[in-house]
């Protein structure tokens, strides 16, 4: 059962938010605060190109537990509060520079953007205004920063902040140069590949916040 939403006094207060809905990650995209019964557009990240679906605040769970759990008043600050590799944001790194024809760099202290709780350093006011923009989600890393290869294992590892791979225009991380040749010596589409390995990991990893 898709179970999402806390109880708010504000609705607005929830565009933005990150929220996990059956494990799958997601950005509200927009509330309908003219609904009686509060509705709110959830984007999943991990599908391009994907306008957002609508989910129904007052949904039946299928049971009490799942139920309780969704309406807990402390839902959406458990899951906005997922795993994020702070250690990677502390360097410095401009999330957008990863996607530019230069290697990636560090950004400018006087340029920065904060989303979700987190300072992130730009190269200038033109690519803060592209990143906020972006959505910010766009550029920073898939798997919270954390190291594509050691997640498909099932462990949460620090990065190499030079170390990276663009796959279908989304940003990985690595913390080896061993960690990454590894990973595109298996990459594949297969339940057995490590990008599916990874996948399944970080998805147990944000059900686990939704607890």
């Amino acid at each position: 059962c898709r179970a999402l939403l806390a109880r708010m006094t504000d609705s607005s207060m929830m565009t933005g938010c990150r929220v996990c809905v059956d494990g799958r990650e997601g950005v509200i995209l927009a509330d309908n605060p003219s609904c009686m019964l509060a509705t709110y557009k959830v984007k999943f990240l991990d599908v391009e190109d994907h306008a957002g679906e609508w989910f129904l605040k007052s949904k039946v769970y299928s049971s009490e537990a799942s139920y309780k759990s969704a309406f807990n008043h402390n839902y959406i600050a458990k899951v906005c509060r997922q795993p994020r590799n702070d250690e990677w944001v502390a360097v410095g790194y401009c999330p957008v520079s990863y996607f530019g024809e230069k290697p990636a760099h560090k950004g400018n202290p006087e340029s920065t953007a904060t989303y979700e709780g987190a300072t992130y350093f730009l190269t200038n006011s033109d690519v803060v205004e592209m990143f906020m923009k972006g959505p910010p989600t766009k550029f920073l890393p898939k798997f919270g920063g954390f190291c594509l290869t050691a997640l498909s294992m099932g462990q949460l590892a620090p990065v190499s902040p030079d170390i990276y791979k663009i796959i279908d225009g989304r940003l990985y991380l690595f913390h080896t140069q061993d960690a990454k040749d590894a990973f595109e010596k298996d990459e594949g589409e297969g339940d057995a590949s490590m990008m599916a390995k990874a996948k399944a990991a970080w998805k147990e990893k944000l059900a686990s916040t939704e607890a």
